[in-house]
């Protein structure tokens, strides 16, 4: 679910060819000759492809979420009204300057939950893209994002805690891939975040860029490495002592540095069954005493299958959290705080009549900590109907 860089101007100068001059109407007469030849030869061609495609779809369902704090001893509980929207307008590629626009929707409304009411997200990517030689690929992907839930937020924040956040950026940069000896190509980005949160206190510009290669040894199978590089400023937030005191006058910044393997492979009848595997690590650091400061290691594997009515995707993932300042409980020498998270969820689509689907969610995490107030359980399900539409 996203034009390049203005080429260098030079100046052309030919020198007299007076041979070519005479030569030029009889290789466009011989040239025109072979066309003809061939065009009378030749099966008609197919008609042309419409230069823009859309699809579009309606969602609307009933669901259940037994913890709506993701908290460790006040579990909340409550049913939910389910509705989401889905709009893509696609420039078929390959005629010169291609585009992109995709919008996504969804809000839930939880009936009994006497904290959190209700919960919406919003995210609309624009990516116009330019191709100005064979095996090059230039874009310039810009989105725009709203979130409103309740977010596990105590990986960078000071107290250990849920909250309910309301957040909105903008999100954009250049971007070029280079395919190259027919089974590899290469990626690279630099792009610019700025996030508001309704608070003020979190709000931040962030800084990222990235490196990708990706190599496609046989049809069904390929292979990515990525490399990420992220600064963030906050604008209100500061620095903390590594006992965990804030200190006047000073801003707080992290730097994040994150790699990812990543291994997809399909086979089968059709090529109906599909897997994709990653693992990765993260690390931040803060200008600081270090206090924020944490490595990250995660695998996620995702199956799918599907035939002309069913779609079926299973995911599994594990998450593990090491700090290096930030210590849990007292003594003398207390251990450093650890987290370890594991998920995962079932997801069936099955076509009923026309453009209708049926769809049946659920999905399962479990966070464990030796600090007794990061750990808790959620476990969810979702009941849909979906309409779609495309041209």
């Amino acid at each position: 679910m996203w034009s390049g860089p203005p080429s260098p101007s030079h100046s052309l100068r030919f020198p007299p060819m007076s041979f070519a001059r005479l030569l030029a109407p009889w290789l466009f007469a011989c040239a025109g000759a072979l066309l003809a030849g061939r065009a009378a030869t030749s099966p008609p061609e197919p008609p042309p492809l419409p230069d823009w495609g859309w699809s579009a779809a309606l969602e609307t369902g009933v669901g259940y979420r037994d913890n709506l704090l993701l908290s460790s001893t006040a579990e909340e509980r409550s049913g939910f009204l389910h509705a989401a929207a889905e709009l893509l307008l696609l420039r078929v590629p390959g005629r010169g300057l291609e585009a992109s626009f995709f919008l996504q929707t969804e809000g839930r409304r939880f009936w009994s939950g006497r904290t959190v009411h209700q919960e919406a997200s919003a995210w609309l990517q624009g990516e116009p893209a330019w191709r100005p030689a064979r095996g090059w690929k230039w874009s310039l992907p810009v989105s725009a994002y709203y979130d409103d839930r309740v977010l596990d937020v105590s990986d960078t924040d000071v107290e250990r805690l849920i909250a309910e956040t309301r957040l909105a950026g903008v999100l954009g940069g250049p971007q070029v891939r280079w395919d190259f000896a027919d089974r590899w190509h290469v990626e690279t980005q630099v792009a610019g975040d700025r996030v508001r949160h309704e608070d003020g206190v979190n709000d931040a510009e962030v800084i990222r860029g990235l490196f990708r290669i990706g190599w496609r040894p046989a049809p069904a199978w390929e292979g990515k490495v990525s490399l990420w590089q992220r600064e963030r400023a906050y604008a209100r937030r500061v620095q903390y002592s590594a006992a965990g005191r804030p200190l006047l006058g000073t801003r707080l910044r992290f730097a994040e540095t994150e790699g990812e393997m990543s291994v997809a492979f399909r086979w089968g009848p059709g090529e109906r069954w599909r897997t994709t595997g990653r693992l990765g690590g993260r690390r931040l650091g803060d200008n600081g005493s270090g206090y924020f400061g944490h490595r990250e290691w995660r695998w996620e594997q995702q199956l799918e299958w599907s035939d002309d009515r069913w779609k079926i995707r299973a995911e599994a993932g594990l998450r593990g959290l090491r700090f290096g300042v930030q210590t849990v409980g007292l003594g003398i020498a207390p251990p450093a705080r650890r987290r370890t998270e594991l998920s995962g969820s079932l997801r069936a689509e099955r076509h009923l009549a026309g453009d209708w689907s049926l769809i049946a969610f659920f999905s399962r995490e479990h966070v464990r900590s030796n600090d007794p107030l990061g750990a808790y359980r959620v476990n969810e399900g979702l009941l849909a109907l979906r309409r779609g539409w495309e041209r």
